[in-house]
């Protein structure tokens, strides 16, 4: 019988070497503390974030609110930090006749 191919791991991915390990963990460290977002994290760039939200304006702007409602999700989730995310996102609730959640959101922004 033949043996089952193993995927292959890289060294980098098992063992990096210890600037790597250094930088990883601080960045690890900074999203615990809540200094840096998820985005920042995974490396989206700002531009990246806002050419998404104005996608969801649109959206919105044009009643189509349950795809803004999940643009807007996924910006919050990206960016919990950002106001006018979240300000967005409770503009999504407003128009969907949703006020506690609205108001969660505002108040979050």
């Amino acid at each position: 019988m033949e043996e089952a191919a193993k995927p292959h791991v890289g060294p980098h991915v098992l063992d990096p070497n210890p600037e790597r390990r250094k930088k990883l963990l601080e960045k690890f460290y900074a999203f615990l503390e809540d200094k840096v977002s998820l985005a920042e994290l995974k490396g989206f760039k700002k531009e990246q974030l806002y050419l998404l939200a104005e996608a969801g304006h649109v959206k919105l702007k044009h009643g189509r609110f349950d795809e803004a409602e999940k643009i807007f999700q996924a910006l919050c989730l990206l960016d919990h930090r950002n106001a006018y995310f979240h300000a967005a996102m409770g503009a999504v609730h407003q128009k969907k006749r949703r006020p506690v959640e609205a108001i969660y959101e505002y108040s979050t922004a």
